[in-house]
């Protein structure tokens, strides 16, 4: 049974290790990973959660939400961000199990009213998230500012 634990200073390499597998063209140290986390109080921030999925004893994949406030409904929603398994830990049904429990845990907060996933990516993630989340038809518009 997959257990989500926040994000605590001991699985800061477990975590670096897993954005690996997403960073493409962000290459930094895990000591820069590090200052960024302290820096900007990632441990037990209250809109913003880093999850770590464990199985057994064992850390297996982590995820990424952004908690926002739905006024009009009188509640919040999570932005479900990524959803990663560790290369190691890959092709077990991890990422279902992630997935699974994060839905059973926005479940039990009576305030929270939607879970949202955006996605490009329609091969890996996109077949994960059809299992769970119904298409919505919706036009977003980003723009990417001050890379690093």
């Amino acid at each position: 049974m997959m257990v989500l634990q926040p994000f605590a200073a001991g699985h800061i390499d477990f975590v670096f290790e897993c954005l690996r597998e997403l960073r493409g063209q962000a290459d930094y140290s895990l000591a820069q990973f590090e200052d960024y986390v302290r820096a900007h109080g990632l441990f037990g921030h209250a809109d913003f959660l880093i999850l770590v999925g464990i199985t057994g004893a064992q850390p297996v994949g982590m995820l990424t939400c952004n908690r926002f406030a739905m006024p009009r409904y009188l509640g919040f929603g999570y932005e479900l961000e990524e959803v990663v398994v560790h290369p190691s830990f890959q092709g077990r049904g991890h990422g279902k199990e992630l997935v699974h429990a994060f839905l059973e845990r926005a479940r039990s907060e009576p305030e929270i009213r939607k879970v949202i996933v955006k996605t490009d990516d329609q091969l890996r993630a996109g077949k994960l998230y059809q299992r769970y989340f119904s298409v919505v038809a919706t036009t977003i518009y980003g723009a990417t500012v001050n890379r690093i």
